[in-house]
């Protein structure tokens, strides 16, 4: 562990050269070769991958090296793993799978490969997180269109109910916004507060957003919990260009 940790690959080798177990760790120490994932070690995690490293042992928090390597855009491990028989769909303690910390570290080349190996495309975390809320929250276009393509759910909901397209909006990921819209994304769908995904927008001054809602048929006549409405929010918020958008003097 120490050794995998510090980056000292040749003690790695000639531990395991004499005979000590690739997954050999204390009761409550991560495996080595999730310690050399977490050190951005990629010769020690090979090195004890070759020894045999169990790719499934988890550490205490649930993370496995297919969630790191997911996570650090590492798709070429990645592919290893899976080759090597990683469980796709094992989930952290925050309910989170390789999927989803794919889709979050914007790794589409690795997102593409785990749908292929069939991960769960709608596998949601504790909170309700899908992969496509997590890419989408991230700004990460490509991602939401290859979620999209292979059928994960555009209007899935979080615990609040919050879908990937209020969360774009509140994030304002104006392509991701596109690309939910063009999926069949409801537009006014209302969180467990009831903002819509245009009075978000228009609270956060995302005035290109709030565009683009509008000519989707976003209604500007919802109102939240606070019985606001999008130009409420808007004018109460100081931004007149999105305040005249929405049909204000």
């Amino acid at each position: 562990m120490l050794a995998a940790r510090a980056g000292e690959l040749e003690v790695v080798r000639t531990l395991l050269d004499h005979g000590v177990r690739a997954d050999t760790h204390g009761a409550t120490e991560s495996p080595a070769v999730i310690a050399a994932a977490k050190a951005q070690q990629p010769q020690i995690v090979r090195a004890l991958l070759d020894a045999h490293a169990d790719p499934n042992e988890p550490a205490p928090d649930g993370t496995t090296l297919l969630m790191l390597a997911s996570g650090l855009s590492d798709a070429v491990l990645g592919k290893r793993l899976l080759d090597g028989g990683a469980d796709v769909d094992h989930k952290d303690k925050a309910g989170r799978t390789a999927l989803w910390h794919a889709a979050r570290a914007g790794n589409a080349q690795l997102v593409e490969v785990l749908v292929k190996r069939g991960a769960a495309v709608d596998a949601a975390d504790g909170l309700g997180l899908t992969p496509l809320s997590a890419a989408a929250g991230a700004g990460h276009a490509d991602v939401v269109g290859l979620l999209l393509a292979n059928g994960a759910g555009a209007n899935h909901r979080t615990e609040h109910k919050e879908t990937p397209l209020l969360i774009a909006a509140a994030a304002g990921n104006a392509g991701v916004v596109e690309k939910l819209l063009a999926a069949g994304a409801d537009e006014n769908d209302q969180n467990a507060y009831g903002d819509t995904a245009l009075i978000v927008a228009s609270r956060a001054g995302h005035t290109d957003i709030v565009r683009r809602l509008l000519t989707a048929g976003a209604s500007t006549t919802l109102r939240n919990a606070d019985r606001f409405t999008a130009l409420d929010v808007a004018r109460s918020r100081g931004t007149p260009e999105i305040s005249q958008l929405l049909g204000g003097d």
